[in-house]
């Protein structure tokens, strides 16, 4: 319990850097988080965008290092928790921006998209439209994200974003 909680004050400490943009930070951290509590699949996912964030932001060698470890994590995330639906939708942004040599592919993409139904129906429709995007199918993607704003039954607060991403994805195309 002891370590557990360790663990969560090394994870807020590591998402202070991460958005402080002091991304080796966020990833020593959190690697420390990890090691105190290796089952959590939050933590994880944290380590994962820490390490994603390195990527962005590295020299190529580097930054293939840091995108197959983001990739590692997340897949540990889902693997730890399947019904972890940050996880499971950054994995995704993962599979359709990264390269094949790191890991990335909108066939990985897909396939992925029946894991993230199960969990998360929003979510799904979001990942489909971001294929969809991905692919230059801008008439299927628009769909996809007025069937996400369909689905919404929660708060108002997320149909509203919603509708601002549809507005965004509109603007730009």
């Amino acid at each position: 319990l002891h370590d557990a909680k360790d663990a969560r004050s090394l994870e807020l400490e590591g998402r202070s850097y991460l958005a402080l943009m002091e991304h080796k930070k966020a990833t020593e951290t959190l690697e420390k988080a990890v090691a105190l509590d290796p089952d959590n699949s939050m933590l994880h996912t944290w380590l994962a965008r820490a390490y994603g964030r390195r990527a962005e932001t590295s020299f190529a060698m580097t930054a293939i290092h840091y995108a197959n470890r983001t990739r590692e994590e997340f897949e540990r995330a889902i693997e730890l928790d399947p019904s972890n639906k940050h996880a499971l939708g950054d994995l995704l942004d993962f599979y359709v921006e990264a390269p094949g040599m790191v890991g990335g592919g909108i066939a990985k993409a897909e396939a992925l998209l029946p894991r993230i139904e199960k969990v998360d129906p929003v979510g799904a429709e979001l990942g489909k439209a971001r294929i969809a995007e991905h692919e230059k199918q801008l008439e299927k993607a628009e769909g996809h994200l007025h069937r996400a704003i369909e689905l919404v039954s929660g708060p108002r607060e997320s149909r509203a974003k919603l509708h601002s991403d549809l507005a965004r994805f509109l603007a730009h195309h």
